[in-house]
Formats: C-alpha cells, sequence, structure tokens
C-alpha cells in the first residue's frame, strides 16, 4: 500500500513538473509573476514572526514530501525535513530577517530554474537538430519547425516532459515516420509508458516492434488498436517478459501475416497451460496462417 502511494505521489509531482516546464518554456513572462507572487505571498507572511514560522513550517514540508517523492528514503527526508524544522524555531524571524530570506530563496529559485530551462532547451534544440537533418538535411530549417511545434505540444497524460518528447521525436525521425504521424507516435508511446511504467527509452523500443509489425501486415490494425487489444488480453506475463516474445517473434507475425487475435490468442494459451518463455517463442515461430 505505501509503494503504491509513494509510485502514485511521484507520478502527481512528475506530471506537475512537466506541465510547470511546458508552460514556463512556452511563456516565460509567466515565471516572472509566478515567482514575484510567491514573494508577495511570503512577504505577507513576513509581517509576523508568528507567520511567517508557520509559512516556512508549511514549505519546509512540501519541499521534504518532494524530496520523499525522487529519493524513496525515508531516513534521508525526516533528517531534513527536522533540520529545517529546528532552524526555523531557533531564529527569531524579524520583518528585515524575513525578507531577506524570502528574497535569496526566491532569487535561487529563479536563478535555478532559468538555467535548468536554458539547459532543457538546449538539449532538446540537438534533439531536433539531429532528428531534422535525418529526415532531410537540405531542408533542415523547416523541418525543424514542424518537429518543434510536434515535441512542444503536450499529451495526454503529462507524463513525456519536453525533453523526453524531443528524445521520442528523434526516435521516431530515425525509425523514419513521417512527421504528420509523430502526434499519434507519442501519444502511443505515453500510453506504453504509463501503462507499464517504463523510461521513455524502453517506452521508444516498444513502440518501435509494434510500429513495424503494423506497417509490414495486411492487417488493418494500427499500434493504437494494438495496443488496445493487448490490455484487454491481459495475458499474465512482465511486460519484459511479453514484449520480448514479441520482439523475437515478430518476424513470423509478418511473413505469415497473422492475425493479431489470432496470435494474442496462442500466445494466451501456452502461458495458460504453462509453457515456458522460450517454448512460446519457438511454438508462435512456427505458426501458419490458417
Amino acid at each position: 500500500m505505501g509503494k503504491a502511494i509513494g509510485n502514485s505521489l511521484k507520478d502527481v509531482v512528475i506530471a506537475l513538473r512537466n506541465v510547470s516546464a511546458r508552460l514556463f518554456l512556452s511563456h516565460p513572462i509567466f515565471a516572472i509573476f509566478f515567482f514575484g507572487f510567491i514573494w508577495l505571498m511570503l512577504y505577507y507572511f513576513s509581517q509576523s514572526e508568528t507567520k511567517m514560522t508557520f509559512a516556512l513550517c508549511v514549505l519546509i514540508s512540501f519541499v521534504s514530501i518532494i524530496i520523499y517523492s525522487q529519493t524513496k528514503n525515508y531516513g534521508e527526508t525526516l533528517l531534513t525535513f527536522m533540520l529545517g524544522v529546528v532552524t526555523v524555531f531557533t531564529i527569531q524571524w524579524t520583518t528585515y530577517s524575513s525578507v531577506l530570506f524570502i528574497s535569496f530563496y526566491i532569487g535561487f529559485n529563479t536563478v535555478i530554474f532559468m538555467l535548468s530551462s536554458i539547459s532543457i532547451s538546449s538539449k532538446m534544440e540537438t534533439e531536433l537538430t539531429a532528428a531534422a537533418s535525418f529526415i532531410d538535411l537540405r531542408n533542415h530549417k523547416s523541418i525543424y519547425k514542424t518537429l518543434q511545434v510536434v515535441a512542444n505540444t503536450g499529451t495526454e497524460f503529462n507524463n513525456i516532459g519536453p525533453l523526453n518528447r524531443a528524445k521520442a521525436v528523434k526516435f521516431m525521425a530515425f525509425m523514419k515516420m513521417q512527421p504528420s504521424e509523430m502526434t499519434d507516435g507519442l501519444k502511443n508511446i505515453e500510453y506504453i509508458k504509463v501503462i507499464y511504467q517504463l523510461e521513455i527509452e524502453r517506452a521508444c523500443e516498444i513502440f518501435r516492434i509494434l510500429y513495424f509489425i503494423t506497417q509490414r501486415t495486411n492487417a488493418s490494425i494500427n499500434v493504437t488498436s494494438f495496443l488496445d487489444e493487448i490490455v484487454w488480453r491481459r495475458i499474465p506475463l512482465t511486460p519484459t517478459e511479453f514484449f520480448n516474445i514479441i520482439g523475437r517473434t515478430k518476424g513470423t507475425m509478418i511473413r505469415e501475416n497473422l492475425s493479431v487475435q489470432n496470435y494474442l490468442t496462442a500466445m494466451e494459451k501456452l502461458v495458460m497451460e504453462g509453457y515456458e518463455e522460450e517454448e512460446i517463442i519457438s511454438y508462435l515461430n512456427n505458426m501458419k496462417n490458417k
């Protein structure tokens, strides 16, 4: 139960971070007003020592929760929390010291945010430049602008940040996908990432397997409907086992033009009958289109 709550909390933090990053990267002026608003709020609390102590305790609690969601280390988080709270209660918070602390705190976070945004933008540019050059070196600039629009488009679950979207766009470019297909591709990659709780690189690899199959068979199925069929089946295999089997048997699916439904039905039957992974792979590789 505790692990599930921790994972959910981490997902919320990731989603909040991704939404904030996308918003601030798109509207940098908003960041200035945002930090300015925080400064005004904390300035209000600085007018009273009691209010300032309360505000700082809330701030320390919030930061400690974020630290725990990222590290999952209770002891380290508790130590950080206790040191912060003890420090707050050992200082006499005059208006001058409160305003000075607030100014340095907001200034520090603003600078860190700006440096982080510049770093993300630079890395995104590198990823998209490589993708645009691979697609069409001669028309690099126009392709780059198109890919930039795709990478800056938010996804349904806000689970893929700007940099990871750029990485996914580059991955799809190397798959020789057209830019017009990439928006749907991003949605499917996020779908895979959310369902199976995978890193972006692994989600892209799985997407490539499914895309490869759907593009080279005559079945009227796309990656989205393929994923829907997989999720609906609920075959009792771990994601690693399941996609390892598909990855090693996709050639047979393509050569024999196997129906996705028949293929998954055969896999499910073998799993339920107790066959091991290697036996399942061997059987599926010998299937024929009937």
